[in-house]
């Protein structure tokens, strides 16, 4: 769901990950994240109808 709302809202959504003790923060984007992904932007479902502005 993260990746759609990037793709909805075209913005690289960043995401913050650490471990529990928290010695251990990666700071990165869900595009990097997930290489793969691919969401409604990518079968050609045009998103302007889905966008409240």
């Amino acid at each position: 769901m993260i990746f759609e709302f990037a793709q909805l809202y075209s913005n690289d959504i960043e995401v913050i990950s650490s471990n529990t003790k928290k010695n251990k923060i990666v700071v990165t984007t869900i595009s990097r994240m997930l290489t793969d992904a691919f969401g409604p932007a990518d079968l050609g479902i045009k998103l302007e109808k889905y966008r409240k502005d």
